[in-house]
Formats: structure tokens, C-alpha cells, sequence
């Protein structure tokens, strides 16, 4: 095997490798989406929740504003602003993919 072969199944391997890491999980799959949709900083900082299950079988995550670290944990009586939702099937079976669910 040559040298150039060996280097491109090392990177298919390695690109495979992170394919795979950024859609093991429901929450990976939802920052995986927002990273690469161009929201880099949202994927990282703000809080990824689990709000319900839709009519299809689909589960419903919310991206809420961050928490300041002063109000850390946050008031019971505050509602933390909802920014958007995605919802995230299963395929692959080992695989989870993540569209937007409502925009608010």
C-alpha cells in the first residue's frame, strides 16, 4: 500500500471517528447542529433541555439563554427564555440526527 493510501484511510477513519462522537447522543446530535449551522458559541455555552416527546415519537430539546454564573442555580419563579427547539430521531441504529423543531 502506498503512502497516500495510507494517509487517506487514516483521515476516512479519523473523519468516521468524529462523525460517529458527534451523533452518539440525542444532546451531541442537537450541538453538532448548532455548531455547524453557525452558531459555534451557542453549541458551547447555552444549555441544551429535554422538553417533551412530539406526536411522531420524536424528542423535543430546547436551547435556552444561559444561566449567568450570579443567579447560578436559577430563581424557581424564572422562566429561562427558550431560543429555539429541535427535535431528534434515531437512525442508524446507532445514530442521532437533529432537526429544527419550531423557531421562537
Amino acid at each position: 500500500m502506498k503512502k497516500w493510501q495510507k494517509c487517506g484511510l487514516a483521515l476516512l477513519g479519523i473523519s468516521g471517528f468524529f462523525f460517529w462522537l458527534c451523533h452518539l447522543t440525542p444532546f451531541y446530535g442537537v450541538r453538532t447542529v448548532l455548531f455547524f449551522s453557525g452558531h459555534p458559541l451557542q453549541s458551547i455555552q447555552n444549555p441544551v433541555v429535554f422538553d417533551h416527546i412530539d406526536e411522531a415519537g420524536r424528542w423535543v430539546y430546547q436551547i435556552t439563554e444561559p444561566v449567568p454564573p450570579e443567579q447560578d442555580p436559577p430563581e424557581p419563579e424564572q422562566e429561562l427564555e427558550v431560543l429555539s427547539e429541535y427535535a431528534v430521531e434515531r437512525s442508524w441504529y446507532l445514530l442521532y440526527f437533529a432537526k429544527q423543531y419550531k423557531d421562537k
